[in-house]
């Protein structure tokens, strides 16, 4: 079989990352590593590192938005966005709130159903007036999962910029 090998330079190695979150909602996880190779030789393991995610009882947030797009041509369209429950438990209420350009009133939605962790929803809110012909933004976020504070309040908002077009009418006619 030969002498015993030893990784001696830098790029004889390989780094990985692998995020494992998915893999839990239990909140247990059991690692094994596993070499297939020449008998089970030639593997080697060094700087071994697997965090600990906390992961809080009640934590919604807002993955997407997926209205407005980035360019609209009406001043007046229901945005449409995408939440998800990040918590252990059951999502089974969230306040959905929006502002565009960081002005104005924020709008509320209260929002019910039931969504185990990872689990996503689509709402679509009622009709919203998106601004005058012009560059805007929208910034939609989450409060008060199952109407409590929110443990982990980093993930719960995004904000998306959009452009509203002004229409031009054709001169004359078209006929087909």
């Amino acid at each position: 079989f030969g002498s015993a090998y030893f990784p001696t330079s830098v790029n004889e190695w390989k780094r990985k990352s692998i995020d494992l979150s998915g893999f839990i909602p239990s909140g247990n996880i059991i690692v094994q590593f596993r070499s297939i190779n020449r008998f089970a030789n030639n593997m080697h393991l060094d700087d071994i590192n697997i965090d600990k995610k906390v992961f809080f009882n009640n934590d919604a947030g807002v993955i997407a938005i997926n209205k407005p797009v980035g360019r609209v041509c009406t001043s007046s369209e229901a945005p449409v966005v995408v939440i998800k429950n990040y918590g252990k438990i059951n999502l089974t209420s969230v306040r959905i709130n929006y502002q565009v350009d960081g002005t104005g009133p924020v709008t509320t939605f209260n929002w019910t159903g039931n969504l185990a962790r990872n689990q996503i929803a689509t709402v679509t809110f009622a009709t919203a007036n998106l601004g005058a012909v012009g560059n805007h933004s929208i910034n939609v976020f989450t409060t008060l999962p199952n109407n409590v504070t929110d443990e982990d309040p980093g993930n719960d908002g995004l904000v998306k910029p959009y452009n509203v077009s002004q229409v031009f009418a054709l001169p004359g006619s078209v006929t087909e």
